[in-house]
């Protein structure tokens, strides 16, 4: 198995663009989502700017847009406003299908709340051009009415034009229709005797909703899986199978998890050990058919804080978030979005289905009749190097001019690759924490999963809130 990662932040060894001068103060906002183009060539970055004013950060007086990322030349290239909108952006999907311009097709989903606290998700449909570069037309598709205090998880089915969000009290399930040309009302059922808030995040796969937990104190539970049938309507949970070699993921807090047609994704994440925080790097895949855990023999060359997995139609898997180690010319202060394309993981999943196969799955009866039009080609692959390729981070003189992100410059540019921080080893002497370097047995105190027969009766003690109350992994 041959998973690479590389980094597609910056043009490393190359002189800025000219474009870094105006649109550079871009990698250092807060991102709530992140999508790709249907050509592969670009990147929608989510910007809502409430974010930033609660992070307290130094917000930088735009509105709500997608920032627009180009692969090819590595830096941002302008915002594309949505003023239409209204709400507080929360989430970005990608449909398969093009807009009917030729362009990429997006699916916004904004919160809004009323003075008594109660929470709506607004649900839009945006259609870009054929160059990507600007929205023909935004569109309501549907709301979804929630109480007050609210939790909601969000999420789009990779087999149907559908985003179904679960939200409580209770576990109320919705289906929306993104191909609907008119809004429409949702499509409802509530399961009965569950309660969303016994889990911490959901992941929509062929049909079925996996649902994963968490202990009070926030790390990730990973010996045990729900699965919710759309279908039938019932929740069934099953124990996990630890990798034979490395046991189950260390136990960890704000890592990065999303699926692909047939597995889920996990990748970094943070660990308190003696007093410190430690980011990992390690990346693990479950085989959701045996629901047993692979460590995958790559790490990511930096790591992230708070990190977030997407993937798309295409294939592709983009590993995102931030980083405390400023480049030349960015500011000595704050973090700067990374973006890391992830390579190989092909090899773990199968194609991802048509939209004409989710009648094997309906939440509801289909609301259309034929499938949509084929994607077209991806953006072509790259060849990555190895980390045996990759040269040391050495400042390259005054020969190549710095970006400088609207903040005064520092000499140098460019290193020739990604810089490769001196983050910890993540051997931690608390027995608690397994060792993460990969190729041998996994250590430390974990206990095998209890040998419980699958059935609804798994419960959970009510938590505390671990996360923001709204998660999705797309």
């Amino acid at each position: 198995m041959n998973v690479n990662t590389e980094d597609f932040t910056f043009p490393w060894g190359q002189s800025a663009n000219p474009l870094e001068q105006q649109t550079g103060q871009w990698r250092l906002a807060i991102y709530e989502d992140v999508q790709e183009s249907i050509d592969g060539g670009k990147l929608y970055c989510l910007y809502e700017p409430e974010t930033e004013r609660e992070a307290e950060v130094d917000c930088k007086g735009y509105d709500k847009c997608l920032s627009v990322f180009d692969m090819r030349l590595r830096c941002f290239m302008h915002p594309i406003y949505m003023p239409q909108a209204n709400g507080r952006a929360k989430f970005l999907f990608s449909l398969k299908c093009p807009s009917p311009q030729g362009g990429t097709a997006l699916i916004l989903v904004t919160e809004a709340k009323t003075y008594e606290g109660r929470t709506t998700l607004h649900f839009w449909r945006l259609d870009l051009d054929q160059q990507g570069t600007a929205i023909v037309t935004c569109r309501p598709l549907s709301d979804i009415n929630m109480g007050s205090g609210s939790e909601y998880i969000c999420s789009m089915r990779e087999d149907s034009p559908e985003c179904i969000v679960l939200y409580n009290p209770g576990l109320n399930v919705c289906s929306v229709n993104c191909m609907a040309e008119y809004p429409t009302a949702p499509q409802s059922f509530n399961v009965y005797g569950a309660e969303l808030t016994h889990f911490y995040d959901g992941f929509l796969n062929a049909g079925l909703v996996y649902l994963v937990s968490a202990a009070p104190d926030g790390h990730l539970d990973y010996s045990r899986v729900h699965v919710l049938n759309l279908q039938t309507r019932q929740i069934n949970t099953h124990q996990c199978r630890q990798d034979p070699g490395r046991g189950f993921p260390p136990s960890r807090k704000q890592a990065a998890l999303n699926s692909v047609p047939g597995y889920i994704l996990l990748a970094g994440g943070e660990v308190e050990a003696n007093g410190d925080v430690h980011r990992l790097v390690d990346y693990w895949v479950l085989n959701c058919e045996n629901f047993e855990w692979t460590q995958v023999p790559a790490q990511m060359p930096c790591p992230l804080i708070e990190p977030r997995l997407t993937t798309c139609n295409s294939g592709n898997v983009y590993l995102w978030g931030d980083y405390d180690v400023p480049l030349p010319g960015m500011p000595n202060e704050g973090t700067h979005l990374r973006i890391l394309k992830i390579t190989g993981m092909e090899n773990y999943k199968t194609p991802p289905p048509s939209y004409d196969q989710s009648a094997q799955h309906p939440v509801a009866p289909p609301t259309y009749q034929t499938p949509s039009p084929q994607v077209p080609p991806p953006y072509p692959s790259y060849q990555p190097m190895s980390d045996q390729q990759q040269p040391s981070y050495q400042p390259m003189g005054n020969q190549q001019q710095a970006p400088s992100y609207g903040f005064q410059q520092n000499p140098g540019g460019y290193p020739p690759s990604n810089p490769q921080p001196n983050y910890p080893t993540q051997n931690y002497d608390d027995a608690n924490y397994p060792r993460q370097d990969y190729g041998g047995q996994s250590s430390g105190g974990y206990s095998p999963a209890p040998n419980n027969q699958p059935g609804q009766q798994a419960y959970y003690p009510p938590q505390k809130q671990k996360k923001d109350k709204d998660c999705s992994l797309m």
